[in-house]
């Protein structure tokens, strides 16, 4: 009877030890200007560069739809099995993890919207890479307060709600997001997402992720300072004309933030 219940007990230790250890391959859904490039940072150091995929190279945004899934589909099949990291800056809504043989750990980052925006302009406008942001910031002398009124810029309006959710939403850089689209980036945040953290509290999330993937990490080691003034120096109606356009953002942060705080 002892040794019946000494087995019992190896068997549950294992199986909630299976069901505790998270699929190798690393899909990270990088939203612009969370910290995610430092995130991806951590991968290089860890991991060799041909296990390492960021498919923000195929550009799916700027080809049809129908096009788009084609061209992922294709990405992803190709893929060798010793591939550890799967990364870029895609919408969520094109569903990297149908097309993948094997279980993956998906994971993102989320950021104050207000803070990203303005890291956001600050950072593209010393870009010289043909980014079309970039571009036009430049070419109309647009201030961050032009910025923020600008409403062709699609960055500008609650890009995590859209990077998030199921459907892409309007295509359109002049229509605005949607509440659906809010709801929709909440559930899946919290049913689809393995993992998830805030820029706020990088080093908190880096440190989970490297204890669960083994993978070495040095807090000092940040990429990507804008060289943005902090936010006491931004005009009160900039900052609020910001937050107006990316409340839905707003919120989609507060949630994530009060989840890991209950998790």
């Amino acid at each position: 009877m002892f040794f019946d219940k000494f087995l019992s007990g190896v068997a549950v230790s294992l199986t909630r030890l299976a069901q505790a250890k998270k699929p190798d391959l690393i899909v990270f859904t990088h939203i612009p200007k969370t910290g995610g490039g430092s995130l991806t940072q951590i991968f290089r150091d860890n991991f060799p560069a041909e296990q390492i995929v960021d498919i923000s190279q195929l550009k799916l945004r700027e080809v049809p739809d129908s096009l788009a899934q084609s061209l992922l589909r294709q990405e992803i099949q190709r893929l060798d099995r010793s591939v550890r990291v799967i990364h870029g800056h895609v919408n969520f809504s094109y569903d990297v993890q149908r097309y993948l043989d094997r279980d993956c750990t998906s994971m993102t980052l989320l950021r104050d919207p207000v803070e990203r925006v303005v890291s956001l302009y600050y950072f593209v406008r010393r870009l010289n890479n043909g980014n079309k942001i970039a571009a036009e910031i430049m070419q109309k002398n647009l201030s961050l307060d032009d910025f923020a009124h600008y409403e062709t810029f699609q960055p500008m309006d609650n890009i995590q709600v859209r990077y998030l959710a199921n459907s892409r939403g309007p295509d359109s850089n002049l229509q605005s997001c949607h509440r659906y689209l809010l709801e929709e980036a909440k559930a899946n945040l919290i049913d689809r997402f393995d993992m998830f953290g805030v820029t706020e509290d990088f080093g908190s999330f880096a440190m989970r992720v490297c204890k669960d993937f083994n993978l070495a990490y040095d807090p000092s080691h940040r990429l990507n300072s804008s060289g943005r003034p902090p936010l006491e120096e931004i005009s009160t109606e900039t900052l609020e004309k910001i937050r107006q356009r990316n409340a839905f953002d707003l919120e989609l942060w507060e949630f994530a933030k009060k989840h890991l705080v209950a998790a």
